[in-house]
């Protein structure tokens, strides 16, 4: 895993893209999004035939290498925290009661920011790893505007989320 200026240039372009659909009180629902399109770029780099799944279908094949690429986005998450003085205490995670929001509807997220999210993919010539990467960094900048804990805890679990259901063709609109 590296990042380059291409990842740190998509992830600029992910964050201005993102902004005009954010609320400042939405912060989590923003994080979901950007870790559901990480999850789902991430998910395109395997090597699964996606046509052979519906689109919002689970899937629940992946390998040790795909897991570990799973937990790169995690660990390039709280890389990017710690860049800005942040610490994510993993005991205060665990033990605190927030929840957080399960209702983002998966397929409408997809659907609505994965076409931008490609041609910044393509302008910036990335792979879909490495457009995963740089969608796990973007989330940092809104985790580090809100409630860290809440924050960190939504992005993990839409890491997984997109990362482990199939994401609808491209051409499909919203």
């Amino acid at each position: 895993m590296e990042i380059t200026k291409n990842n740190v240039d998509a992830m600029g372009d992910i964050i201005e893209m993102i902004t005009p659909w954010t609320k400042k009180e939405e912060q989590n629902q923003t994080i979901a999004i950007l870790a559901i399109l990480a999850g789902s770029f991430l998910l395109r780099s395997f090597p699964f035939n996606l046509n052979d799944f519906r689109a919002g279908e689970v899937l629940n094949m992946h390998s040790e290498n795909e897991q570990a690429k799973e937990k790169e986005l995690e660990v390039i998450m709280r890389s990017s925290l710690e860049l800005f003085g942040i610490h994510v205490d993993y005991m205060r995670l665990i033990t605190n009661n927030q929840t957080i929001d399960e209702q983002i509807n998966y397929l409408e997220v997809v659907k609505r920011f994965q076409g931008p999210a490609l041609q910044i993919m393509k302008i910036r010539n990335l792979t879909y790893e490495q457009m995963a990467h740089s969608c796990a960094m973007a989330t940092t900048f809104f985790i580090k505007n809100g409630n860290i804990d809440l924050g960190y805890k939504t992005a993990f679990y839409y890491f997984v989320v997109g990362s482990r259901t199939c994401p609808p063709d491209f051409n499909e609109k919203n």
